[in-house]
């Protein structure tokens, strides 16, 4: 009987791409090749060996695991499941066909136990089955006209934890999206709010129900600890000790409300070079000469440091 033979090992980061990221096995110096799904489909890796996209870094040293099947060269290798944080994996789809087939049989079931009594049958019936999410419902919510459109100071995102264009591949992408957006905030001299849980109609589908998935930052005050700490990690200058967050409840939905005061403070830099001011409704990140005249006009010597 042929047996996998498991070898946990070290290897380096030496590239990436699109699609795959490139290492080298250490002392061996063997490179291989892992998908990026594969890479960060189960695990969730440390904020600080990853770079603005959620990719990891060059030079990172990763705990792998190497699979070699007996009398083969061909060996693959995917992250040491046991050494880094498991991340939550959405739960499955229910197969249409085999949920109709259950509504149906539990329907039959409640007709022939009480047909002779019709209010415990309705009763029963309206109870079988469960009701919509409120992320269901909201599919078909007018958007709050109280809420202005998104402008000058304000942005709205949906989600703390869904990215719009569904490119996640770790845990704190769409928190850093966030965080950017309070960065071009800030390197605008503005006071701007960032609304999560209001969709860019201003629709509100909330953030109640994605408290939970940040577990075990699972409530609000413990939720609010990490996103500072990856705040500080995130970005230059004092943009930690300078911005607002709150849970207002809109159209009966829990909202995070994140809001920068008028800066009066230093250039706030995202991920150590990347700078991003607000400009309308969009958050543009500046480079190359724009770059560096907007250093030269908004420069404060002697603050921040």
């Amino acid at each position: 009987m042929n047996t996998e033979i498991l070898e946990k090992v070290d290897a380096r980061v030496t590239g990436v791409n699109e699609s795959y990221y490139t290492l080298e096995e250490t002392g061996l110096r063997r490179r291989f090749t892992v998908p990026l799904s594969t890479m960060h489909k189960y695990v969730i890796f440390p904020a600080k060996i990853l770079d603005s996209e959620g990719r990891l870094t060059p030079d990172t040293i990763i705990k792998m695991v190497k699979k070699t099947m007996p009398n083969s060269e061909r060996k693959s290798y995917y992250p040491d499941h046991s050494y880094y944080e498991h991340k939550i994996q959405d739960e499955p789809k229910a197969d249409a066909n085999n949920l109709a087939m259950t509504q149906t049989s539990v329907i039959e079931s409640f007709i022939r136990l009480f047909k002779n009594n019709p209010e415990i049958l309705s009763a029963n019936l309206a109870n079988a089955f469960p009701k919509e999410t409120d992320r269901q419902k909201a599919e078909n919510v007018a958007p709050d006209e109280t809420l202005p459109e998104e402008n000058q100071h304000v942005e709205y995102k949906s989600s703390l934890y869904y990215p719009a264009q569904k490119v996640s591949i770790e845990k704190t992408f769409q928190l850093k999206v966030i965080i950017k957006e309070m960065a071009g905030f800030a390197n605008a001299d503005e006071e701007g709010s960032v609304y999560v849980g209001v969709k860019d109609d201003r629709t509100v589908t909330g953030i109640e129900e994605e408290i939970r998935l940040f577990a075990p930052y699972d409530t609000q005050e413990k939720f609010a600890a990490m996103f500072n700490n990856l705040v500080r990690q995130m970005t230059t200058g004092n943009l930690a000790f300078n911005y607002e967050m709150e849970w207002p409840t809109i159209d009966g939905h829990t909202v995070c409300k994140i809001t920068v005061k008028k800066w009066n403070h230093d250039i706030v830099l995202f991920a150590g070079n990347q700078l991003y001011v607000r400009k309308g409704c969009e958050n543009v990140q500046l480079k190359n000469e724009e770059l560096l005249n907007h250093i030269r006009l908004n420069r404060k010597p002697g603050m921040d440091e």
